[in-house]
């Protein structure tokens, strides 16, 4: 795959020029906005909070109708964050490759996450976070009601960053949540916290905001005890680099927000080490993804979202010998997400309705790196949610702004085969979400 270390090396390459051209084109033509954003208390992807990084800002801020400058705001440096969710989830009719059809399950579940964040100085903070969940999973932190016959609950540390700003831009160094804006979790799940550096800024022109931004993560490290199956034996790092264009702008009072991104991964193990389960052979891929997504929000009496995403993998498998690939799966490399939401979960009494259609061919994304809510396949260790075709039905009442309810049903057909039949599965989720955010002085 030598193609591929092209790519990689452009990939870097455009992604810090991207970064720094335009810096050089905001000295002359931009306008800083103000408030730059490294996180903050924020809205997940699927209408279900969380903290996902921390914001430092450069202008006054309201509080209470009381105007507080940064130094004011040093009284303010350190601050706690956390939510919980209660689940009930009820699976059936899910097919396997070979026909045969899997138990229905039901099961009940919860989630526990705790963080802090520390601003050391203006422009300089610290946090880290907790979460509950087994260790070996990427992609979930719950728990199965009863699952550990009342003995103690796994948590585990899912974040841990220094980041900071300075003027018009924006840093990050640890583990820490995804730095590229996406509207849902299609491509890349909101509990996949990547290792690395994060970079991007923040300018305005004639009411448009640009956002690069530019990131570089640690997949997986060589130790040398890897499975004898992989030719490597595990000596090789697995490395990502990304980077986006990030554009929104208002037509009258609509706001509309876009993104192109370029995400070239070299080195990625078919399956995670963590996957215990998993008794087939294990290899290096690697993957070239173009993702890009579009957003349109109508400020209407009850707001309309409409959500448009594609991603494409441009990498070739044809040299990968069949007996690692099945031939059936390797033009597989495309994906797309379409969704409209109609509704807000802000205050009290808000409702909230939602539609979404996802098609994932099987090399579309990564498949432990994507959502593991659709439809049961894989592990505890490892969803491998990818080659399906599916709907998402989705109503959420929120009984403040800290909680809600969220009730969502999926229905999902595999694409291809290399057996006798399509993997299918319904399955129904009823989840209790519940937040706070606390600033300690």
């Amino acid at each position: 795959m030598n193609s591929k270390n092209i790519h990689y090396k452009i990939a870097l390459l455009v992604s810090l020029l991207g970064v720094f051209f335009t810096n050089s084109f905001a000295q002359t033509h931009l306008k800083h906005v103000g408030s730059s954003t490294i996180g903050g208390f924020i809205q997940d992807t699927d209408n279900q909070y969380s903290n996902s990084n921390f914001t430092l800002d450069t202008e006054l801020k309201s509080t209470g109708g009381k105007q507080t400058t940064q130094k004011e705001g040093k009284k303010n440096q350190f601050k706690l964050y956390g939510d919980i969710r209660l689940r009930a989830e009820q699976d059936w009719d899910s097919r396997r490759f070979d026909g045969n059809f899997r138990d229905d399950r039901f099961r009940l579940r919860y989630r526990l996450r705790f963080g802090f964040t520390y601003n050391w100085t203006n422009n300089i903070s610290l946090g880290a976070r907790l979460r509950s969940g087994v260790a070996e999973s990427l992609q979930s932190p719950h728990n199965n009601f009863g699952h550990r016959e009342f003995t103690g609950v796994p948590i585990n540390l899912d974040k841990v960053f220094l980041s900071g700003k300075h003027d018009k831009y924006w840093w990050w160094a640890g583990k820490n949540s995804f730095p590229f804006w996406k509207q849902n979790e299609l491509f890349w799940d909101d509990d996949v916290t990547p290792e690395g550096i994060a970079i991007g800024g923040s300018f305005e022109a004639n009411g448009i905001s640009i956002k690069p931004k530019a990131a570089y993560f640690i997949t997986n490290t060589g130790n040398g005890n890897f499975d004898p199956k992989d030719p490597t034996n595990g000596m090789i790092d697995g490395q990502m680099i990304g980077g986006q264009l990030e554009l929104g702008f208002k037509i009258k009072e609509n706001k509309v927000t876009m993104a192109s991104s370029y995400y070239a991964l070299k080195d990625i193990n078919n399956v995670p080490t963590t996957d215990f389960f998993y008794n087939g052979d294990r290899f290096k891929l690697d993957y070239s993804f173009i993702v890009s997504g579009l957003k349109i929000e109508l400020k209407t009496k009850s707001p309309i979202t409409i959500g448009f995403d594609h991603f494409t993998n441009l990498e070739d498998y044809e040299g990968v010998p069949d007996t690692l690939i099945n031939p059936i799966y390797k033009d597989q490399n495309t994906g797309f997400v379409i969704s409209a939401k109609i509704g807000k979960l802000s205050e009290k009494g808000d409702w909230l309705f939602g539609y979404y259609y996802a098609r994932k061919e099987e090399y579309s994304v990564v498949s432990y790196y994507t959502e593991d809510d659709w439809i049961r396949l894989g592990n505890i260790n490892r969803n491998r949610n990818t080659n399906y075709q599916g709907h998402e039905i989705r109503v959420a009442y929120a009984f403040d702004s800290r909680f809600n309810v969220v009730a969502r049903a999926y229905f999902v057909e595999g694409l291809v085969t290399h057996d006798v039949a399509k993997e299918s599965g319904n399955r129904f989720r009823l989840d209790f979400n519940m937040k706070f955010n606390k600033q300690v002085r």
